[in-house]
């Protein structure tokens, strides 16, 4: 399976450039930590618990949450650095903007770079803070947030976004661009449709250094050991249960007597056999999460056979003390099966020698 990396629109404030009357002031700050935040689904009740979980989830966020000193200004744009978080692989990031010349400006940026002990990643899928007008004298702010493709151990790293500034012709903006005096990003991703409009006048990187951090690890293994339980035709093999405050990793075997019993009831194909990993309270905590499952079983020293699974939430609601492994079965034209799919297991995390 493939990490998707999960990413949240960036907001923008922008205003219309047409307009002769006093700019308006710029807009509240955005928050490093919304993209974690949980906002209600319509048409659903609202769930106690999981606003109390993802409260105290994001305040355990905000508390590790840095202001850097990291300030870009060329002749024609400001940009400054607002807050950021680089703790476990995840990273956000809110800066603001602000025009400082006397004519509306067309900006285009690259995707938002990231490089953390030599890893360098370009940001796929979601929306990037680039093609967008801003009128004389606005200051617009934005947000970013992604999680590393794959992990780095901590370190120094930085931020990077290259943008290129054109003047603009006054007659190449749609009159509708700029719609809504709220503050929020109304125009959408501008292009032009003469590129004789604009004019180069300015290149930049805005590059904001931060140091990759960690973060206090739970475990649900005793001492570190493997957590297994007997389920019959099978046995299930807890090998890494950690989580921190950024994600959670969980390693598992279900193991088999033998090859055939393994190949015989599959992770895999038309029908399958999978586990929804649930909060012990009943709220929701998970965001986005993926899986790594194999194409076929191993040999174990012992002459059995096992399933080996990793699966991983990278995006998290809250923190739950505790997460149920819940068995279920999957059967093409049918879908999850709603009867009872096998015992449960319980993750209780803790501390280390807690």
């Amino acid at each position: 399976m493939k990490n998707f990396i999960a990413l949240i629109a960036l907001l923008l404030a922008l205003a219309c450039p047409l307009l002769a009357a006093a700019q308006p002031d710029a807009p509240e700050l955005l928050d490093v930590t919304d993209a974690f935040a949980w906002h209600e689904i319509e048409g659903e009740e609202v769930d106690p618990d999981t606003l109390s979980g993802n409260a105290a989830y994001l305040t355990l966020l905000r508390s590790l949450a840095v202001q850097p000193d990291a300030v870009c200004e060329g002749a024609l744009m400001r940009l400054e650095a607002v807050e950021a978080l680089a703790t476990d692989d995840l990273t956000a990031l809110t800066w603001r903007a602000t025009n400082l010349s006397d004519h509306p400006l067309y900006v285009r940026s690259n995707e938002l770079m990231v490089t953390f002990s030599g890893i360098e990643y370009d940001l796929c899928g979601g929306s990037y803070w680039k093609n967008y007008l801003i009128r004389p004298g606005e200051t617009v702010n934005a947000r970013f947030n992604g999680v590393l493709w794959e992990h780095c151990e901590p370190g120094e790293g930085a931020f990077e976004l290259n943008m290129s500034v054109y003047a603009i012709a006054a007659d190449a903006i749609p009159d509708d661009y700029y719609t809504d005096a709220t503050g929020l990003y109304a125009g959408g991703e501008f292009y032009p449709e003469d590129e004789s409009a604009l004019s180069l006048e300015e290149e930049l990187t805005f590059s904001v250094p931060l140091a990759m951090g960690t973060s206090d690890v739970l475990s649900a293994l005793p001492d570190g050991n493997p957590l297994e339980r007997d389920m019959g035709r099978y046995t299930l093999r807890v090998t890494r249960a950690d989580m921190n405050a950024a994600s959670t990793a969980i390693e598992y075997e279900r193991i088999y007597p033998t090859e055939a019993d393994a190949r015989a009831d599959s992770p895999t194909g038309s029908s399958f056999w999978d586990y929804e990993y649930l909060s012990g309270d009943g709220s929701r905590w998970i965001h986005a999460a993926f899986g790594d499952i194999p194409d076929d079983p191993v040999e174990l020293d012992d002459g059995r056979w096992a399933w080996r699974i990793g699966y991983k939430v990278y995006y998290m609601y809250s923190r739950p003390d505790t997460v149920i492994m819940h068995p279920r079965y999957f059967e093409e034209g049918t879908g999850y099966l709603p009867a009872d799919s096998g015992e449960d297991v319980e993750l209780s995390f803790s501390a280390a020698g807690a």
